[in-house]
């Protein structure tokens, strides 16, 4: 279908929702391959709104990494909103890939990426949207291979019956080779197609439960997109995407990511360089992330931001560093992330008290929470954010009140120091189990719990 024959067919729906640019694709930096010449088809899925999907970086890998295969193709979708989907049912038609306008049921893949619990039912709703059976037992040979990878992915029991084959760690090489071997076995049954399908390392396959080794892939150069289809309007994050490395060494007890993401890998120092030049160049972007669990413990940050910020000086394009370690974060790192228009700087404590920081394997004192954050302001930095979670194991009330405390001996210091005081901002996160951390089989918090929590 192309783009006539789709806003003709779909122009009534289009014109009755909220943001319809959600819905059309079409994005500068998307690729717009040829459907039916493509010998094996993929349909990333994210199930969650576009904004947030299309901000996502293993997201951008895989669609990237896929689509440089010349034979193969991948095309996205989005959990549309609900007066998408309600219109969808009331004029009889199907979802669409954004891409291609083709239906989820005329690809060979349809991969889902389960960042986190809460969109498990939204797969359902999507598959159903999509007229594919919800369970896996009920699909025959000429419905696609339903597969999931991501963070959740770790833990495939809950999805089992809907989901036909997991991958298990990183999806670089896998999800590729998976696509090959479904194009090879094209001609034989759905059942015998997921049986050789599990036995490459690092798929999972319900029909046939084996222990599976995870995936892991190498950061070269070549597996980082320097490009990405750019949002029709502000998505969840507008900027650059570079990732610096995987994993963390940290092994906090409540952090899923870093246990699942061992080994740790760091990336080059002279490929981060040129990945960043590329990326800004050809997005357009004002504004470049390096990415990681813990971004200043590259062993090579400073040197990696000097030769960025002589690089970028004058030209109006500023840097961000997510969630910053306060015992990594130095006066020289605060200078060499100095912005011409500086944004909020995130550090993250995780808990108020040092008691509660040692349970967690957090292991930062105050002193050094403090000094960070006094680096940022000295350095012309006047909004920081704060990371919490509360409802942890052991927690008491005494640590709650430990931010407080924290903050208030931070403007403290300020005062002291005649500094003046930043705006701070405090994102408070509950505690939720996760599966492979230590914290695996804590209880939760009941919701009454929280509400007392956080009122006090």
């Amino acid at each position: 279908m192309d783009n006539n024959e789709f806003f003709d067919e779909y122009s009534e729906i289009l014109q009755n929702v909220e943001r319809p640019s959600r819905y059309i694709g079409d994005e500068f930096g998307s690729y717009k391959k040829n459907f039916e010449a493509a010998k094996g088809k993929f349909l990333f899925v994210f199930p969650d709104k576009y904004e947030i999907g299309i901000s996502n970086f293993g997201h951008k890998i895989l669609y990237d990494l896929i689509n440089k295969q010349d034979d193969l193709l991948c095309d996205r979708m989005y959990a549309p909103e609900k007066d998408f989907l309600e219109l969808l049912k009331q004029k009889k038609k199907s979802l669409y890939a954004l891409e291609s306008k083709k239906s989820p049921k005329d690809f060979d893949i349809i991969g889902f990426g389960l960042q986190y619990e809460m969109c498990y039912t939204t797969v359902l709703k999507l598959l159903e949207f999509s007229e594919i059976p919800v369970f896996s037992k009920d699909r025959d040979n000429n419905h696609p291979i339903i597969l999931a990878g991501g963070p959740s992915a770790s833990n495939p029991v809950p999805m089992s019956p809907f989901v036909d084959i997991f991958i298990i760690g990183d999806g670089e090489d896998v999800n590729i080779e998976v696509l090959r071997k479904v194009v090879e076995l094209k001609n034989l049954s759905r059942f015998e197609k997921i049986k050789e399908l599990s036995k490459i390392e690092g798929v999972y396959a319900p029909m046939f439960p084996k222990k599976t080794n995870k995936r892991i892939a190498q950061l070269d150069f070549n597996n980082h997109p320097v490009s990405s289809p750019i949002p029709h309007f502000s998505s969840v994050h507008d900027r650059a995407i570079i990732e610096l490395r995987r994993g963390c060494g940290r092994l906090c007890r409540f952090c899923q990511a870093s246990h699942i993401n061992l080994p740790v890998r760091e990336r080059k120092k002279e490929d981060i360089v040129e990945l960043t030049k590329q990326y800004v160049k050809n997005s357009g972007y004002d504004e470049y992330s390096l990415l990681s669990l813990s971004s200043n413990d590259h062993g090579q940050i400073e040197e990696i931001l000097r030769e960025l910020n002589c690089y970028y000086k004058g030209s109006g394009i500023n840097v961000s560093l997510p969630s910053q370690r306060a015992d990594r974060f130095s006066f020289e790192l605060a200078s060499l992330a100095q912005q011409e228009k500086k944004a909020t700087i995130t550090i993250a404590p995780e808990a108020g008290s040092l008691r509660m920081r040692n349970v967690i394997n957090k292991n930062l004192s105050e002193d050094q929470i403090i000094n960070a954050t006094i680096s940022c302001v000295k350095n012309g930095w006047n909004k920081i954010k704060y990371y919490f979670v509360i409802g942890l194991p052991f927690e008491t009330f005494e640590d709650l009140e430990g931010i407080v405390d924290l903050i208030q001996k931070v403007n403290l210091k300020c005062r002291e120091l005649g500094l003046k005081y930043p705006q701070i901002t405090c994102s408070i996160s509950v505690f939720v189990p996760k599966p492979h951390t230590p914290f695996q089989w804590a209880r939760q918090n009941k919701i009454d719990e929280i509400e007392k929590k956080i009122v006090l």
